[in-house]
C-alpha cells in the first residue's frame, strides 16, 4: 500500500514579511494502539482552540481533548470522565478567550460540556446529559458551533430525528421538538447527518438530510432564533437540475454563515440522471436562492464549505477518480474558480475539508493515496471584486503534512483556521499497534515589528531601543536587535538597552521577530543617531562696563557631535530675565554680576559657561 498523505493548499492574499510555512505533523498523543480517531478540530478567531478525539482507556473508547493555546498543544485530558460506556463521536467549537463547547456520545447518549471564556484555559464543566440513547440505538453525528457572542448550538441525530440544543452561559436548553419535516421519517444519521452554524447575534441555521414520505432522501434547512425554530423547514435539495436529468436522492449537507445572520450557504450532494453532483445554495433571509454547482460539472461527492465572518469562502468536493475540486466564494457572493487541486488521482476517496481565515486565506486538506509533492495550481483571489481580466493568483504547491515515519493516515483530516491566517489540521496516523494523533499547522509569521525610537539624535551611547511587536496569535515572540547589522541582544520584552557603547554619529538599527517555530520577520531599518559631545561656546562682552552703559553680549556656539546647535540661553545675572539671542545688548546697574550662558545641542547635550562682570559707577 502506498503511504497515505495529507495535502493542503493555501491561497495567499498579500506577500508577508517572511514566507509562512507548513510545519510537519506533530504527534500530540501516541504512538499507541489505544488512539482511535479524530472527532473534530476548531480554532477561535483569536487563535485558541482544541482537538477532540477518541482514545481507549480501560479497553473502551473515550473522548479526549488537547487544547491549542499559543500555538502549542496541551497534554491530553479526558472529557467524558464519570460517564459510563464506550464513546462513538465527539465535536468541539472554540471561542475567543479559550472558550470551548464539546458535545459527545458515550454509551449511546449525547452529553455536553464547556469551558468558559477567561484569561487562561479553564477546566471543563461536568458533562451534562443532553439526549437519551443506548449502545443499540445511539445518538449519532453531533455537531456544534459557537457564535462570537458566546452562544452555542448543537445538533445530532436522535432515534431517527434531528434534535437541537442551545448553550447560553452554562445552561443547556433543548428545543421543544425535533427539527424534522416529518418525525415519522428517518433523519439525521449517516449521510443524512445534521450540521449547524451560528451567526454573530447568537442565532443559528441547521441543515440535515431526511427520507421523505416518497422514499427519496432530501436536504432541508431551518433557522433557529433563540429556542424557536422557523415555522417550517425549507427544502434545499432540488426537484430537477437543468440538463442533468431526473433528480434523485440528496444528502451530505454542510453549512456556514456570515456574521450577519441574514446570509448563509448550504452545500449538498444529490443524484441527477443516475450520477452524483454537488451544489450550493445561498440562504438570504428566509429563502434559498438559485442552486450553483460546485463541482465544475463533474461527478462529485462529499461537499464542504467554509466562510469567514464577511462571507468570503471556499468549497471543496471529492471529484471523479478520487480527485479534489476546489472553488471560491468572493465578495460579490459569487462562486467561481473551480479547479482541480490534487496532482494525481488517489486510490481511495480523498474526503476533503476546507477552512477560510478572516484574512481571506483558504486552506484545503485531503487524504491522498499518491506519494510525492504535486504541481502548483492557480486560483483567483476570493475577495477581488475586480476579478474580470485579472491574472489568476497562484496557490501554494501541495505540501505533505503527514510524517512518513509515522505510517499511513487513518480516516479523514479536519482543518480549522483563526483570523490571522493560521491553520491547524488534525488526523490519525500509524499502523493499528502504534497510532498517533497528529496535528500539522500552517503558522503565519508574526507581523512586522514597528520601531518606536525617534530619528533625532540621542545624548547617550547606550540608548534604550523600543518597538511594538507585530500581530502574533500563536505564542510569545522573541526579538533580536541589530545595530549596524550586528546583533546586540535578544529579548522577550519590547525594549532593550544597547549593552555596548556606540560611537557618536549615525548608525542603523532594526529588530527581528522570532516566533515559537523560529520564523523570522524583520522590521524596517531605521537610523539611530548618537551625539554625546557637548557643544563648544565662546562668549564675548564688549562696551564700557559702567552703570547704564550699553554692553554687547555675543555668544558663538559650535557643535561637533553632529546634531547641531539647539538653543542658547543668556541669563544676565541681575534678575532682569533671560534672552535667547546670540547677540544682545544689556545695561547693568553698579555691582558685580554673573553672566551665565547655556548652550544645548539638538541631542540635549548642554554646555554652561559663566562670565563675571564688575560694573562701575
Amino acid at each position: 500500500m502506498r503511504p497515505v498523505l495529507v495535502a493542503l493548499l493555501l491561497l495567499l492574499v498579500a506577500p508577508a514579511a517572511a514566507p509562512a510555512a507548513w510545519f510537519p505533523g506533530e504527534a500530540v498523543d501516541g504512538p499507541s494502539a489505544d488512539v482511535v480517531s479524530v472527532g473534530d478540530v476548531d480554532l477561535a478567531r483569536e487563535g485558541t482552540g482544541a482537538v477532540v478525539y477518541l482514545r481507549r482507556e480501560g479497553g473502551e473508547p473515550h473522548v479526549f481533548l488537547t487544547r491549542i493555546v499559543g500555538g502549542a498543544f496541551s497534554p491530553p485530558e479526558r472529557v467524558d470522565v464519570g460517564v459510563p460506556g464506550a464513546a462513538t463521536a465527539a465535536t468541539v467549537a472554540a471561542g475567543d478567550g479559550a472558550q470551548l463547547v464539546i458535545a459527545f456520545v458515550t454509551g449511546g447518549r449525547l452529553y455536553g460540556t464547556s469551558a468558559p471564556e477567561g484569561p487562561r484555559p479553564a477546566p471543563l464543566a461536568a458533562p451534562q446529559l443532553l439526549a437519551e440513547g443506548s449502545p443499540e440505538a445511539p445518538v449519532t453525528d453531533p455537531h456544534a458551533d459557537l457564535g462570537v457572542n458566546g452562544t452555542a448550538y448543537v445538533v445530532a441525530g436522535v432515534r431517527g430525528d434531528v434534535a437541537a440544543l442551545r448553550l447560553e452561559g452554562n445552561r443547556w436548553e433543548g428545543f421543544p421538538g425535533p427539527l424534522d419535516v416529518d418525525p415519522a421519517q428517518d433523519a439525521g444519521s449517516g449521510a443524512l447527518r445534521p450540521r449547524v452554524t451560528v451567526s454573530a447575534e447568537g442565532n443559528a441555521v441547521a441543515t440535515w438530510g431526511e427520507t421523505a414520505a416518497d422514499g427519496r432522501r432530501r436536504v432541508y434547512g431551518r433557522r433557529l432564533t433563540g429556542l424557536v425554530p422557523s415555522a417550517a423547514p425549507q427544502e434545499v435539495s432540488l426537484p430537477a437540475l437543468a440538463g442533468a436529468g431526473a433528480a434523485g436522492a440528496a444528502d451530505s449537507p454542510d453549512i456556514d454563515i456570515e456574521d450577519d445572520g441574514s446570509y448563509a450557504w448550504v452545500t449538498f450532494r444529490q443524484d441527477f440522471g443516475g450520477g452524483s453532483r454537488t451544489l450550493a445554495r445561498r440562504l438570504v433571509g428566509s429563502l434559498f436562492e438559485t442552486p450553483f454547482p460546485i463541482d465544475a460539472g463533474q461527478p462529485s461527492s462529499a461537499p464542504r464549505i467554509d466562510m469567514n465572518g464577511r462571507g468570503i469562502g471556499a468549497t471543496a468536493v471529492a471529484g471523479p477518480s478520487n480527485s479534489v475540486i476546489g472553488g471560491l466564494l468572493d465578495v460579490t457572493d459569487t462562486l467561481l474558480g473551480f479547479v482541480r487541486l490534487d496532482s494525481a488521482a488517489g486510490e481511495s476517496p480523498p474526503v476533503p475539508d476546507v477552512a477560510v481565515s478572516e484574512r481571506r486565506t483558504v486552506a484545503t486538506v485531503y487524504r491522498s493515496d499518491v506519494g510525492g509533492v504535486s504541481r502548483v495550481v492557480g486560483r483567483q483571489k476570493p475577495d477581488d471584486p475586480k476579478r474580470t481580466g485579472r491574472p489568476v493568483v497562484p496557490v501554494d504547491p501541495e505540501a505533505v503534512l503527514s510524517r512518513p515515519e509515522f505510517g499511513p493516515v487513518v480516516g479523514a483530516p479536519e482543518v480549522s483556521g483563526d483570523n490571522n491566517g493560521d491553520f491547524a489540521v488534525a488526523f490519525v496516523q500509524g499502523p493499528p499497534e502504534a497510532r498517533r494523533l497528529v496535528v500539522s499547522v500552517w503558522d503565519k509569521p508574526a507581523g512586522r515589528p514597528n520601531l518606536r525610537v525617534s530619528n533625532r539624535f540621542l545624548p547617550t551611547r547606550q540608548p534604550t531601543l523600543r518597538w511594538v511587536g507585530g500581530k502574533e496569535l500563536w505564542g510569545p515572540q522573541r526579538y533580536r536587535v541589530l545595530v549596524d547589522g550586528t546583533e546586540v541582544g535578544i529579548t522577550g520584552a519590547s525594549q532593550l538597552t544597547v549593552p555596548v557603547p556606540l560611537t557618536d554619529g549615525r548608525h542603523n538599527w532594526n529588530v527581528q521577530s522570532i516566533d515559537r517555530r523560529g520564523q523570522v520577520v524583520a522590521s524596517r531599518t531605521q537610523p539611530l543617531r548618537i551625539d554625546t559631545t557637548p557643544p563648544r561656546v565662546r562668549v564675548r562682552v564688549s562696551g564700557r562696563r559702567s552703570a547704564g552703559q550699553r554692553l554687547t553680549i555675543s555668544v558663538a556656539p559650535a557643535d561637533t557631535g553632529g546634531s547641531g546647535v539647539g538653543t542658547v540661553t543668556v541669563d544676565y545675572g541681575d534678575r532682569t530675565g533671560t534672552s535667547k539671542l546670540r547677540r544682545s545688548v544689556h545695561r547693568y546697574r553698579r555691582g558685580t554680576f554673573s553672566l551665565r550662558v547655556r548652550v544645548a545641542d539638538r541631542a540635549g547635550n548642554v554646555t554652561r559657561t559663566t562670565v563675571r562682570l564688575r560694573i562701575k559707577r
